[in-house]
Protein backbone atom coordinates (compact mmCIF):
# COMPACT_ATOMS: atom_id res chain seq x y z
CA UNK A 1 0.00 0.00 0.00
CA UNK A 2 1.13 3.42 -1.30
CA UNK A 3 1.28 6.48 1.36
CA UNK A 4 -1.72 8.16 -0.98
CA UNK A 5 -3.30 4.88 -0.70
CA UNK A 6 -3.36 4.76 3.20
CA UNK A 7 -4.00 8.29 3.37
CA UNK A 8 -7.25 7.66 1.06
CA UNK A 9 -8.35 4.56 3.15
CA UNK A 10 -8.19 6.90 6.31
CA UNK A 11 -10.23 9.39 5.09
CA UNK A 12 -13.31 6.93 3.53
CA UNK A 13 -13.05 4.78 7.02
CA UNK A 14 -12.92 7.87 8.88
CA UNK A 15 -15.94 8.74 6.85
CA UNK A 16 -17.71 5.61 7.37
CA UNK A 17 -16.94 6.46 10.96
CA UNK A 18 -17.77 9.78 11.39
CA UNK A 19 -21.01 10.35 14.38
CA UNK A 20 -22.30 13.24 11.90
CA UNK A 21 -24.45 11.74 8.56
CA UNK A 22 -23.28 11.86 4.75
CA UNK A 23 -25.61 15.02 4.37
CA UNK A 24 -24.04 16.82 7.30
CA UNK A 25 -20.32 16.17 5.71
CA UNK A 26 -21.71 17.37 1.88
CA UNK A 27 -23.15 20.60 3.82
CA UNK A 28 -19.95 21.09 4.89
CA UNK A 29 -17.59 20.55 1.96
CA UNK A 30 -20.24 22.47 0.03
CA UNK A 31 -19.73 25.42 2.73
CA UNK A 32 -16.25 25.17 2.30
CA UNK A 33 -16.65 25.23 -1.80
CA UNK A 34 -18.44 28.59 -1.09
CA UNK A 35 -15.53 30.01 1.10
CA UNK A 36 -13.16 28.89 -1.64
CA UNK A 37 -15.13 30.46 -4.46
CA UNK A 38 -16.18 33.89 -2.40
CA UNK A 39 -11.79 34.58 -1.94
CA UNK A 40 -10.14 36.69 -4.20
CA UNK A 41 -8.08 35.32 -6.77
CA UNK A 42 -5.06 36.23 -5.31
CA UNK A 43 -5.56 33.92 -2.04
CA UNK A 44 -7.00 30.83 -3.62
CA UNK A 45 -3.30 29.56 -4.48
CA UNK A 46 -2.94 29.61 -0.77
CA UNK A 47 -6.14 27.93 0.48
CA UNK A 48 -5.83 24.28 1.35
CA UNK A 49 -7.51 22.51 -1.58
CA UNK A 50 -7.43 19.48 0.66
CA UNK A 51 -10.17 20.63 2.78
CA UNK A 52 -12.62 20.60 -0.23
CA UNK A 53 -12.75 16.75 -0.54
CA UNK A 54 -11.18 15.94 2.54
CA UNK A 55 -13.52 16.60 5.48
CA UNK A 56 -10.94 16.49 8.43
CA UNK A 57 -8.87 18.97 8.85
CA UNK A 58 -5.95 16.86 10.45
CA UNK A 59 -5.48 14.47 8.11
CA UNK A 60 -2.64 15.24 5.63
CA UNK A 61 0.26 14.22 3.92
CA UNK A 62 2.45 16.24 5.15
CA UNK A 63 5.87 15.52 3.66
CA UNK A 64 7.36 12.46 1.48
CA UNK A 65 6.67 10.67 -1.94
CA UNK A 66 2.93 9.57 -1.79
CA UNK A 67 4.08 6.80 -4.00
CA UNK A 68 6.30 5.60 -1.49
CA UNK A 69 5.50 1.67 -0.10
CA UNK A 70 4.19 1.23 2.96
CA UNK A 71 4.85 -1.67 4.83
CA UNK A 72 6.17 -0.72 8.48
CA UNK A 73 4.46 2.62 10.45
CA UNK A 74 5.34 4.37 13.29
CA UNK A 75 1.90 5.93 14.73
CA UNK A 76 0.71 8.06 17.50
CA UNK A 77 -1.41 10.81 18.76
CA UNK A 78 0.67 14.36 19.48
CA UNK A 79 3.98 13.33 17.78
CA UNK A 80 6.25 15.14 18.01
CA UNK A 81 10.59 15.74 18.08
CA UNK A 82 11.17 12.95 20.19
CA UNK A 83 8.97 10.45 18.46
CA UNK A 84 10.78 11.65 15.41
CA UNK A 85 14.21 10.85 16.52
CA UNK A 86 13.07 7.68 18.44
CA UNK A 87 12.02 6.79 15.15
CA UNK A 88 15.44 7.54 13.51
CA UNK A 89 17.64 5.78 15.70
CA UNK A 90 14.82 2.66 15.39
CA UNK A 91 16.16 3.04 11.57
CA UNK A 92 19.54 3.26 12.15
CA UNK A 93 19.81 -0.19 14.23
CA UNK A 94 18.23 -1.62 11.12
CA UNK A 95 13.99 -2.01 12.32
CA UNK A 96 12.64 -1.21 9.05
CA UNK A 97 10.35 1.93 8.97
CA UNK A 98 8.53 3.40 6.40
CA UNK A 99 6.15 6.21 7.59
CA UNK A 100 5.29 7.62 10.33
CA UNK A 101 1.51 8.61 11.35
CA UNK A 102 0.55 10.96 12.91
CA UNK A 103 -2.63 12.57 14.40
CA UNK A 104 -2.20 16.01 15.58
CA UNK A 105 0.74 16.82 13.93
CA UNK A 106 2.81 19.94 14.58
CA UNK A 107 3.50 20.28 10.09
CA UNK A 108 0.48 20.07 8.55
CA UNK A 109 0.60 24.60 8.77
CA UNK A 110 -3.03 24.47 9.55
CA UNK A 111 -3.82 27.49 11.40
CA UNK A 112 -6.36 28.18 13.91
CA UNK A 113 -8.85 29.60 10.98
CA UNK A 114 -9.40 26.37 10.18
CA UNK A 115 -10.20 25.01 14.00
CA UNK A 116 -13.82 24.19 13.17
CA UNK A 117 -12.43 21.79 11.20
CA UNK A 118 -11.41 19.70 13.94
CA UNK A 119 -13.04 20.84 16.71
CA UNK A 120 -16.64 20.90 15.80
CA UNK A 121 -16.88 17.02 15.30
CA UNK A 122 -16.28 16.88 19.52
CA UNK A 123 -20.12 18.03 19.49
CA UNK A 124 -21.37 15.33 17.25
CA UNK A 125 -19.81 12.81 19.40
CA UNK A 126 -20.72 13.89 22.26
CA UNK A 127 -24.62 14.25 21.41
CA UNK A 128 -23.97 10.62 20.23
CA UNK A 129 -23.21 9.56 23.51
CA UNK A 130 -26.45 10.72 24.45
CA UNK A 131 -25.40 14.47 25.73
CA UNK A 132 -28.10 17.28 24.60
CA UNK A 133 -27.05 19.20 21.85
CA UNK A 134 -27.00 22.52 24.28
CA UNK A 135 -25.18 21.21 26.52
CA UNK A 136 -22.53 19.54 24.39
CA UNK A 137 -22.32 23.19 23.10
CA UNK A 138 -22.53 24.90 26.59
CA UNK A 139 -19.05 22.94 27.21
CA UNK A 140 -17.36 22.84 24.31
CA UNK A 141 -17.77 26.03 22.69
CA UNK A 142 -15.75 28.38 25.51
CA UNK A 143 -13.01 25.50 24.55
CA UNK A 144 -13.01 25.83 20.63
CA UNK A 145 -13.34 29.54 21.10
CA UNK A 146 -9.99 29.42 23.20
CA UNK A 147 -8.35 27.65 20.14
CA UNK A 148 -9.54 30.41 17.91
CA UNK A 149 -8.26 33.26 19.08
CA UNK A 150 -5.16 30.93 20.88
CA UNK A 151 -5.76 32.09 24.07
CA UNK A 152 -5.10 28.60 25.95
Amino acid sequence: MTVRELYEAAIELGIALDPRSQETLDAELARRKEEFEALPEWKKPYFDHERLRNPYGDVRIVNGPEDAEVFTALAGINIGTDEFLIADRLKDKGVPLDAIIAHHTSGTGIGRSHIDDITLINIDIFVREGVPRKEAEKVLLPWIDEWRTGSD
